[in-house]
C-alpha cells in the first residue's frame, strides 16, 4: 500500500462526508422552509379570521339598523290602520 492509495482513500471519505453534509443540509432546508411555511399560515390564518368577524359584525350591524325600519313603518302602519 503506498502513498498513492492512502491519498485516493481520504479523497473518497472527503467526498463521501461531503455528500453526507449535503444531505444534511438539504433536509434541513426543506425543515426550515416548512417550519417558515406553516408559521406564516398559521399568521394569515388570524388575520383572515379577524377580518371575518369584522365583517360579520358589520353586516350584522347593518341588518339590524334595516329591521328597526321595517319595525317603525310596520308600526306606523298599524297605527294608521287602527284610525
Amino acid at each position: 500500500m503506498g502513498p498513492a492509495d492512502r491519498d485516493d482513500r481520504q479523497v473518497r471519505r472527503r467526498r463521501a462526508t461531503g455528500q453526507r453534509r449535503s444531505v444534511i443540509a438539504s433536509f434541513l432546508l426543506l425543515g426550515g422552509l416548512a417550519l417558515l411555511s406553516v408559521v406564516t399560515a398559521t399568521i394569515t390564518s388570524g388575520f383572515v379570521a379577524r377580518a371575518q368577524r369584522e365583517s360579520r359584525s358589520d353586516g350584522e350591524a347593518d341588518v339590524l339598523a334595516e329591521t328597526r325600519a321595517l319595525r317603525a313603518q310596520v308600526d306606523e302602519l298599524a297605527e294608521r290602520l287602527e284610525r
